[in-house]
């Protein structure tokens, strides 16, 4: 799950698949944002093959002030969003990772890049 925070608009930018359903953990963060009133804007990728994925990541990643990624604890690091933290090291927005364990739910720091420290107070220990 990728969660990106775009300030200027104060919404909260996720993405999933063209014909797929958002995941758990999406589904767990809109639903927090509904009640808290925040925006959720979706990235959805374009038509026309694998490549489209990995655009859609860099345009999402472009337009957001802080990612914030959570991996699964038993493949930290892995899929397309280990992408997204890559994407957010090349374009210098800040990124922090996070592993849950999938059965309580605890959420683990697993690293960040913020090389000012702008976020490092504001974003969850972990």
């Amino acid at each position: 799950m990728t969660l990106l925070a775009g300030l200027g608009n104060a919404s909260v930018l996720m993405r999933k698949g063209r014909s797929t359903n958002p995941g758990t953990m999406e589904s767990a963060v809109r639903t927090a944002c509904s009640i808290l009133n925040i925006p959720v804007s979706w990235y959805v990728p374009a038509p026309g093959g694998r490549d489209m994925v990995f655009y859609r990541d860099i345009d999402m990643v472009g337009d957001a002030d802080l990612v914030i990624c959570v991996f699964d604890a038993r493949s930290p690091m892995e899929g397309g969003t280990a992408h997204v933290v890559e994407k957010a090291q090349d374009k210098h927005v800040p990124v922090y990772a996070y592993t849950c364990e999938p059965d309580d739910r605890v959420w683990q720091r697993l690293g960040e890049w913020d090389p000012d420290d702008a976020w490092g107070s504001r974003v969850p220990r972990g």
